[in-house]
Parts: C-alpha cells; sequence; structure tokens
C-alpha cells in the first residue's frame, strides 16, 4: 500500500507500484496533459495539476490536497486497483503467449484514468482520424474557449 503525505505545494505518493506518469498521461487515453519542466502538467476534474516522479515508486502532486485525493483523484489514477493482482492473475492464466507477456511488460505502469465522462466522450469523438498531437491541440482550444479560465494551485 503506498503512502499520502501533504506538502506545502501539494502531496507526495510514496511506495507506488506499477505508475508511471509519462506512460499513464501519454498513451492516448487523455489530452490535457503535457510534459512540463520534468513533470506532467494539465486539468482534470477542474484542477490544474502538476505530476512529478523523482523515482519510480514516488510522485509527487501540485494543485490538491488530501481531501481532493481522498474525494476524486485516488480514484481517478485508479489507485484504488490491485494492478499488480491483475497482472500477476492474466500471466498466470497466458503464462505461454509470448506476446501478452510483452504487452504486460510494456505496458506496466499504465492506470486506466476515471476521466470525466463528458470530457471522456468529446475526446473520442474529436480522435477519430485524428493523431494525438492534433486532438491535444482541438481539445485544448475547446477548453479555452468553452471551460473555466484556471491556473495551477488555485481552484476553478
Amino acid at each position: 500500500m503506498f503512502k499520502i503525505t501533504e506538502t506545502e505545494k501539494g502531496l507526495r505518493l510514496s511506495g507506488l507500484d506499477r505508475f508511471s506518469i509519462s506512460k499513464i498521461f501519454d498513451c492516448g487515453q487523455c489530452f490535457r496533459f503535457d510534459p512540463s519542466g520534468g513533470g506532467i502538467e494539465g486539468v482534470a476534474h477542474g484542477k490544474v495539476l502538476r505530476f512529478e516522479q523523482p523515482d519510480s515508486s514516488t510522485v509527487n502532486i501540485t494543485g490538491i490536497n488530501k481531501s481532493d485525493f481522498d474525494s476524486v483523484f485516488c480514484r481517478y489514477l485508479a489507485l484504488d486497483e490491485d494492478y499488480e493482482g491483475v497482472d500477476s492473475d492474466i500471466l498466470t492464466r497466458l503464462d505461454n503467449d509470448q506476446t501478452i507477456r510483452e504487452a504486460i511488460k510494456f505496458g506496466s505502469g499504465i492506470r486506466i484514468l476515471r476521466q470525466d465522462g463528458w470530457e471522456a466522450v468529446c475526446s473520442f469523438i474529436i480522435s477519430q482520424n485524428n493523431n494525438i498531437p492534433r486532438i491535444k491541440k482541438i481539445v485544448s482550444r475547446l477548453c479555452e474557449m468553452y471551460g473555466k479560465p484556471c491556473t495551477l494551485g488555485k481552484e476553478t
């Protein structure tokens, strides 16, 4: 189980397994996060967030507090799921399939985000016949035109 520590800027999660911010936010499942200064910044559930991963089992999150994490972001980041147990179960049942073993190894660290439903539907529609950079630009423009202004560490 991971540990949550409140910091001056937000939260520190330590003792994480199978959690990679670069894989999670750049695998094509969400389009409002981009690399920035050694971390990843973006918007989810009305909050501007910054994720930094100083090592494979630690993540710093700026822009939320423990209450936000408990009520929304633990579930959003799928940290309430036992991914290690799921991978182990799949590997046991599909032990003889080299392709599955390689896919699990390649995807290790990806968590399926539980995104806002409306945003996920709109992003899915926009994604048809587009590439990830173009989808990100379209989603960003839509948010700028029709969304609420927000900045890191400020409520929206």
